[in-house]
């Protein structure tokens, strides 16, 4: 056997080999590590202030292309917190902001388009918040999300429709960490993006899943 060869199959062995080994960890590490129960009784969840971790979250849009389709776009950078109340749960609040100049649609000729003049105009805003103003529970889990978003310059109401799925600590990290999941629909020309109206929809529908962790 050539030495050429030789090397080449045994770069292949070493690299079988470390996905045996890591695929090992992954399965010890998940024997290990204790099954996650998070619980949703606010009244057990720690008051405070809790930071999004952004690497566990997600803001995604969606619009009605032409009657064709629901075409899904997201944001890749985005931030937030959530201050707990644990006696008053319902005047807890909750900030999320958003850089519209990382849309990613995997269309990078759309995307340009949307970072411009017509829709975002980043230049000129180049952040996208929205604040709570109070919290309405609705049931065990759910609730609805008062608050403003600002976006192009406009600021509106929007109701956000929230799941909590719950708190507990987590095994990896230590931190006491709560999950949402949160949704509402707004119009955008109502901000001042209506570029291709009603070609594109007016409506748009805004989703949002996240966890935050207590600091």
């Amino acid at each position: 056997m050539s030495l050429i060869r030789f090397s080449a199959v045994s770069s292949k062995f070493l690299g079988l080999s470390a996905a045996v080994m890591l695929l090992g960890c992954a399965s010890l590490v998940a024997e290990i590590m204790p099954q996650v129960e998070p619980k949703t009784d606010l009244a057990a969840i720690p008051a405070g202030r809790y930071e999004m971790d952004a690497s566990h979250a997600n803001v995604t849009f969606e619009i009605n292309h032409m009657n064709f389709s629901t075409y899904v776009g997201r944001f890749n950078k985005i931030s937030g917190s959530l201050d707990f109340n644990a006696n008053t749960p319902a005047t807890s609040t909750a900030e999320v902001k958003i850089d519209p100049a990382s849309v990613d649609t995997n269309n990078s000729v759309l995307e340009e388009s949307l970072r411009g003049s017509k829709f975002f105009d980043v230049k000129a805003y180049p952040d996208l918040t929205y604040k709570s103003d109070r919290l309405e529970i609705t049931g065990p889990a759910t609730g609805k999300l008062y608050g403003q978003l600002s976006m192009h310059g406009v600021t509106r109401p929007l109701v956000m429709d929230v799941t909590f799925r719950g708190g507990a600590k987590n095994p990896m990290t230590g931190d006491f960490t709560l999950g949402f999941a949160a949704n509402g629909t707004l119009k955008r020309s109502d901000y001042g993006v209506s570029s291709y109206v009603p070609l594109i929809s007016d409506e748009v529908t805004l989703l949002f899943n996240a966890e935050f962790t207590k600091k």
